[in-house]
């Protein structure tokens, strides 16, 4: 698909899910955008557009007759749920046309800040490609300790977290091996930012994950998957921590089970991993484990660890040597 018309399909989604117009309304609004060129917005045009939306983007233009008996065109709030990546492409594609609808958007531009994407992302062309064509990559990996080896994997899912990201693949088991119930899905997590090198070989696998990828992770918190039942934990949030848990739980499962204006109790069912450890530490002292015993053994230890960086055995501040 051309970017001038992933553009123009874009500009046409920002504006019908802000308000509801008749195609003349349409068409004054595209004269006034800068993706009018001299060409007008034709009724055809329009239609062949509100096709290629509902087919690559999921979104339904609807078409109201009003009193008038003219057509109003919008797209319902409830049609607004779209999957990730569309959604992605939406947000960019609408930054890029308001910034070019702008004359003066070079004044703007180093005042919309992005994280920076990890260099891996260079990788991500070949691997949805050996993904497509369930093609085995051979790829050389660096670990974080700094030993090297060379992988034969089969990529199964992709997945960013905390703006990094990774592929879930199945090492190529040695010849003569067969896959069985212990190892069908035996899944290892490779960071990309950690491939050096990636190509793609002639040899082909079978994708039999015939489930949702989503179950894969459903018990976990972050991009690693711990053998093992999840567990139920039941956190305690005080101060600023309680609205921020309250607009963005922290994980799926999460279930109110107390409310004040000075406490906030949930319970999440998940597996437990560094990640969900490192999540509650960013709280501070606004989040407390209650239960259970273990986990909130774990996570004790880990505050522990903290504190023991910056007082000694008496309580008193350490100083810097």
């Amino acid at each position: 698909m051309a970017a001038k018309t992933v553009k123009m399909a874009v500009w046409l989604i920002s504006i019908l899910k802000k308000s509801d117009l008749t195609l003349k309304e349409l068409q004054e609004e595209f004269r006034k955008s800068s993706l009018y060129d001299g060409k007008e917005l034709q009724d055809r045009t329009f239609r062949n557009y509100m096709d290629m939306i509902r087919e690559e983007f999921g979104l339904n233009i609807t078409c109201t007759k009003i009193t008038t008996g003219m057509h109003v065109y919008r797209i319902p709030d409830e049609e607004c749920d779209i999957d990730e990546i569309k959604q992605f492409t939406i947000d960019y594609f609408t930054i890029c046309n308001t910034l070019e609808a702008n004359g003066d958007s070079a004044k703007v531009r180093n005042r919309i800040l992005f994280q920076k994407v990890d260099t891996g992302s260079k990788f991500l062309v070949d691997i949805i490609k050996a993904m497509v064509d369930s093609v085995v990559i051979e790829v050389h990996y660096e670990k974080f300790d700094g030993s090297t080896s060379d992988r034969l994997l089969e990529p199964f899912f992709l997945k960013v977290f905390e703006n990094r990201w990774y592929l879930v693949a199945r090492e190529v088991l040695p010849e003569g091996e067969l896959r069985n119930k212990s190892n069908k899905h035996k899944f290892k997590t490779f960071s990309l930012d950690k491939v050096t090198a990636l190509k793609l070989t002639n040899k082909k696998f079978k994708y039999d994950f015939n489930k949702n990828p989503e179950t894969y992770f459903s018990d976990s918190f972050g991009i690693f998957v711990n053998e093992g039942a999840p567990m139920e934990i039941t956190l305690k949030f005080t101060g600023d921590a309680i609205k921020f848990v309250k607009n963005r739980p922290l994980h799926h499962t999460q279930v109110e089970t107390y409310s004040s204006p000075n406490m906030y109790v949930v319970k999440v069912k998940v597996n437990p991993s560094k990640d969900f450890v490192n999540a509650l530490l960013s709280y501070g002292p606004g989040v407390e484990v209650i239960a259970p015993a273990s986990f909130r053994e774990t996570f004790a230890e880990s505050v522990k660890q903290m504190y023991s960086n910056y007082f000694d055995d008496k309580g008193d501040l350490k100083t810097l040597v």
